[in-house]
């Protein structure tokens, strides 16, 4: 069964240069591809599992969706009676097989944080993307239309995992929608694209593009992965953010004031804001946005809470830093801005780092191999314990 390790893997047999330069934000793009290529990602016996072990609706983002409408809770969950004073919402297996059997689709939301191979690549997508991403699977059958017509305030990749289903794509009227334009909005008559989406085939679409999805009378499963790149609105809301600095902005709109007065005031305001923007690069803004996203963590136990225990060789570790970072070396001491917050080593410890940030993941024994003049397993410790590195058994997480 084919694991996908990269980004550029996901694209085959498109580069990711290529899809970078010509395709990200622009244009919706079918890209064929081998039948396992995905089914490392999710399986049905997964998908019963993740259901199962988190019966509890109220801390699952589940819905069902049938004929192009959301299923209300009660049609497919039951109030538990274990304990009257924490009664939550749980999922009423008979409901939902009488659904499914009418033709109900399941939408499973953050399926990255429910199953370790969907997280893995959500973390090598943001690696090369330079933005988080979120998975959702989608199950259907029957032939029978799941969500309605719409269009995602994201870009999405579907990655088809098995069976078929045939998809429906409109151009959007009104380019770049923001979440905020939702209610606006309507799907335009005519078609840009249609066409089956087999098991191992990738469909890209920007945001906005208007999409239906139909499963073709059998089984049908398939993850999607959803990016939100920074827009010039983010741009000038990061920027905003550093007005308090000012006094004038401070200062209470004169209200009282003559109208010269309040000119004045609305003239000093646009020279903050065009000062703060004068001060801005589109270089230096994305460097500092990478610098404080956030990693989806992981737990390394029993080590994080017994540190000096030795790692053993045939175990992974994981660099946890979701996107890529300068390691600034000086004399005596190498810089890491990463997870919002910054790290400082000892110089010695600059080719462990960049040997770790390169291949991103990596047995105990092979990286101590490569550095065998220094102290890796101690160093190792220090690095679990800042949640830069993780080490498991597994080699996926």
């Amino acid at each position: 069964m084919t694991t996908i390790d990269s980004f550029s893997e996901m694209l085959k047999p498109l580069s990711e240069s290529e899809f970078l330069a010509s395709v990200l934000g622009r244009r919706p793009m079918h890209i064929p591809g081998p039948s396992g290529r995905f089914a490392s990602l999710l399986s049905w016996g997964a998908l019963n599992e993740i259901l199962l072990c988190h019966r509890q609706v109220d801390h699952l983002s589940l819905r069902i969706a049938l004929n192009a409408d959301i299923v209300p809770p009660a049609a497919y969950t039951h109030r538990s009676e274990e304990r009257l004073e924490e009664q939550c919402l749980q999922l009423d297996v008979v409901k939902l097989n009488h659904l499914l059997r009418e033709g109900a689709s399941i939408v499973l939301n953050k399926v990255q944080e429910l199953h370790p191979p969907v997280s893995a690549l959500c973390r090598t997508m943001e690696w090369s993307l330079h933005t988080s991403v979120e998975a959702c699977a989608f199950a259907g059958w029957h032939g029978v239309q799941g969500l309605p017509v719409h269009w995602d305030s994201e870009d999405v990749f579907v990655a088809q995992v098995e069976g078929t289903k045939h998809w429906t794509l409109r151009e959007p009227a009104f380019k770049h929608p923001l979440a905020m334009h939702r209610d606006r909005l309507q799907p335009p008559e005519s078609v840009y694209w249609e066409g089956d989406l087999q098991p191992g085939d990738l469909l890209y679409m920007p945001r906005g593009w208007w999409h239906c999805a139909v499963p073709n009378d059998q089984p049908s499963l398939h993850v999607s992965f959803a990016i939100r790149p920074p827009t010039g609105l983010d741009l000038i809301m990061g920027v905003l953010r550093r007005l308090p600095e000012s006094e004038l902005v401070r200062t209470a709109v004169p209200r009282f004031a003559s109208e010269e007065a309040q000119a004045q005031y609305l003239s000093g305001i646009r020279n903050s804001i065009a000062t703060l923007m004068d001060q801005v690069t589109v270089k230096d803004y994305l460097r500092v946005i990478d610098s404080v996203a956030k990693t989806r963590g992981a737990l390394s136990l029993p080590w994080a809470a017994m540190p000096g225990q030795s790692l053993p060789d045939h175990f992974w570790l994981h660099w946890m830093p979701p996107r890529p970072a300068p390691l600034v070396e000086s004399d005596r001491e190498v810089i890491l801005d990463v997870m919002g917050s910054q790290f400082r080593f000892a110089n010695i410890a600059a080719p462990v780092i960049r040997d770790l940030m390169s291949c991103r993941r990596v047995t105990v024994g092979d990286l101590c191999a490569r550095h065998a003049h220094a102290d890796v397993q101690e160093f190792l410790t220090d690095l679990i314990a800042a949640n830069l590195v993780a080490v498991s058994a597994n080699r996926v997480i």
